[in-house]
């Protein structure tokens, strides 16, 4: 649970879409496709703004973006009407998402110095790239250009090692 919604801090998602979605909607002709076989780990400075961002792209969609490239896009796929109204991860048309915060872990405690703690939030993001390399996914069917991305199977394990690196930070601070 998120105490504070506008804390800075490292965050661990998953998904329950049916079908995947594509990474974000002011992109829809991408390859990057997102789906439920996925978590993501991310950084942020506002958890409440960022969450926001991942359930409207993430869930029901009332409209679509309406930039030139979108509609074009969307006119192509055969679509005349960009007010959508329904969710393209799964058939339900009332709104909801496909987002779950796994795991919230605040780092400001580090410093009062914001580029301290995104260093921090950096070399943790790092250090879980380099660690569970061999489970990154580009995208669904590890198709496309993501980062940050992991088989959902090694969620556990990643978010022990979120932990264990921010504990270690924390007693850092407290010696």
């Amino acid at each position: 649970m998120i105490k504070n919604p506008n804390e800075v801090g490292i965050y661990v998602l998953s998904f329950d879409m049916k079908y995947p979605m594509v990474y974000w909607e002011k992109n829809p002709a991408s390859k990057s496709y997102v789906s439920s076989q996925m978590i993501k780990v991310g950084k942020t400075q506002k958890i409440s703004k960022r969450m926001e961002e991942y359930k409207s792209t993430y869930g029901f969609r009332k409209f679509e973006p309406n930039t030139k490239t979108v509609s074009a896009y969307w006119r192509d796929q055969g679509y005349g009407n960009l007010n959508f109204n329904k969710c393209l991860g799964c058939d339900n048309t009332t709104y909801h998402h496909h987002v779950i915060t796994e795991h919230w872990r605040p780092t400001g405690f580090i410093s009062d110095d914001i580029s301290v703690v995104e260093s921090l939030n950096k070399d943790i993001e790092s250090f879980i790239k380099r660690e569970f390399s061999e489970y990154r996914l580009k995208g669904h069917n590890n198709i496309g250009r993501l980062a940050e991305y992991y088989c959902k199977s090694q969620k556990e394990k990643i978010i022990g090692s979120i932990n264990q690196i921010i504990d270690e930070y924390e007693c850092l601070q407290h010696k």
